[in-house]
């Protein structure tokens, strides 16, 4: 254990558990959530946001955010499944972004759920 914190630094290894912990207890049940796909891109959008950084001294604050910037999706596959695979099956039918999708639908939107329970998350003392 401490060969890897040596390694990736307490930043990333934060990044990590954190992004194991939010994932692990949302499990989607929507059947149009493709786990895999979702993990990819939010790993894709966090290495550019800390490439975009640089070696300013946020870079692990926006690799965090990178990966957790589509989590309202993973929220909404969870705990709204006809909500999310009726969004998702629209897009794949039309080519439209989900975001116009789901405020066509009267979503509240996914940049909205998991903006609040990140808020929630950053308010809730850990014990």
């Amino acid at each position: 254990m401490k060969e890897a914190i040596a390694y990736l630094g307490t930043g990333q290894l934060k990044n990590i558990v954190l992004t194991v912990a939010i994932v692990s207890c949302l499990p989607a049940r929507a059947a149009h959530f493709d786990a895999a796909a979702f993990h990819d891109h939010s790993l894709s959008i966090a290495r550019m946001a800390s490439l975009v950084a640089g070696d300013c001294e946020l870079v692990d604050t926006c690799f965090a955010a990178g990966l957790l910037h589509d989590v309202g999706k993973l929220v909404m596959a969870s705990t709204m499944p006809e909500l999310f695979d009726s969004i998702a099956s629209t897009c794949a039918s039309t080519g439209r972004s989900f975001e116009d999708v789901e405020t066509e639908l009267g979503s509240c939107g996914h940049a909205k759920l998991g903006a609040t329970l990140l808020d929630l998350a950053a308010r809730t003392p850990v014990r």
